[in-house]
Parts: structure tokens; C-alpha cells; sequence
């Protein structure tokens, strides 16, 4: 039988062990392994802040926005405190609808916000966390790769308006030597279609 000393001894054993004097005490042994595991996930903040992509956790199937980094913030002009827990659709209804139907894969579109509009491309997958759903978006920027596409579609026809209404004859030629295509000046100087010519050497 348990003397009412050792009962209180436990006690007092405990006790130091919960307010961190003892040799095993709660706090040497769990604070530092919690603080290490805070500092771990700082940084793992630090890094998708850091990132030129915009990522959301979202809540399935309902959208809601449960993480985001800056980036998103910026992208959308609004802050994180005022992002977290709301819809995703005001900000970009077409990932919102590829989310409630549980779609995984790409999308190009749109995220608006009190700013303008962003163009992204963004991949849509889902994860499980215990009994919780959730989906992950990571959206990139490709106003600027959309950009040079337009301008260099324009450049090249520009260039084919030019090429193909010269006064004089134009062709382009492979490094084979052949005719790769040619305008109507050259077609009507040599007397052959563009179909004739094409492959054609001028050697």
C-alpha cells in the first residue's frame, strides 16, 4: 500500500515536471522539439512566400480559402487576413469550379481583384490531412509569356502583309537551297504557282 508520502512526492514530481524544473520535466523535454517544429514551419512559410507562384489550400468541395501565399495576396490585391476563409470565386470562379467538381489538372484563366486582372496558369491537385479534403493551387503568372506571343504573332504578320504585297519578287530559301515559299511577284515573274516552286532548288 501506497504511503500518503509517496503520494505526495508523485505530486510534487509531477508538478515540476509540468512547470519545467525537474531533470524530465515537460518543458526541456516537448518545448524545445515544438519549438523546433515552429521554426521548421517558418521557414517552410518564409520559402512559399519567397516564390514567384501564387498557392492556395482550399477546403473541399466547398472552396474555401483555408492558406495562401503572398504571392496570391499580391496578385489579387488583398490582403492575407482578408482572403482566409473566403470563397475562392469572386477571385478566380473557374479554379473555384474546377475545385467544387473535384477536377483535377491545368487551367488557364483568370484571377480579379479591387487591382485588374492577372492571367495564370494553374494546376489544380488534391490532398487528404486527416479526415479533411483539401485541394492545392498553384497559379503562375503568364501575362508577360502572353505578351510575347501577341507581339510575335503580329510581328510575323506584319511581316507576311509585307512580304506578300512587295512590288518585287521575294522568295525564302531552306539551307538546302530550296524554295521554302515564295509571293506572288516571283510566282508571276517565273511564271510557275507557289505550289510548282515550293521545294523547288535555284541552283
Amino acid at each position: 500500500m501506497k504511503r500518503r508520502s509517496d503520494g505526495a512526492s508523485d505530486q510534487a514530481q509531477l508538478r515540476e515536471r509540468i512547470i519545467g524544473l525537474g531533470e524530465h520535466s515537460v518543458r526541456k523535454s516537448y518545448y524545445p522539439e515544438l519549438r523546433a517544429r515552429l521554426d521548421e514551419l517558418e521557414r517552410f512559410r518564409a520559402l512559399l512566400d519567397q516564390t514567384n507562384d501564387a498557392i492556395l489550400l482550399l477546403e473541399v468541395p466547398g472552396g474555401v480559402i483555408a492558406d495562401l501565399s503572398q504571392t496570391f495576396s499580391r496578385m489579387v490585391g488583398v490582403t492575407r487576413e482578408g482572403l482566409l476563409g473566403k470563397l475562392l470565386g469572386p477571385f478566380a470562379p473557374a479554379i473555384a469550379e474546377r475545385v467544387g467538381a473535384q477536377q483535377a489538372g491545368r487551367v488557364v484563366t483568370e484571377l480579379s481583384g479591387p487591382e485588374g486582372r492577372v492571367q495564370v496558369e494553374a494546376a489544380i491537385s488534391f490532398v487528404t490531412f486527416g479526415e479533411h479534403r483539401f485541394a492545392v493551387v498553384v497559379a503562375r503568372d503568364i501575362g508577360e509569356r502572353l505578351r510575347a506571343e501577341r507581339a510575335q504573332l503580329e510581328a510575323e504578320q506584319r511581316f507576311r502583309a509585307t512580304f506578300e504585297g512587295a512590288a518585287i519578287g521575294m522568295g525564302m530559301v531552306g539551307l538546302d537551297g530550296r524554295l521554302q515559299d515564295t509571293n506572288a511577284g516571283l510566282q508571276a515573274m517565273l511564271g510557275r504557282s507557289a505550289e510548282e516552286l515550293h521545294g523547288s532548288s535555284l541552283l
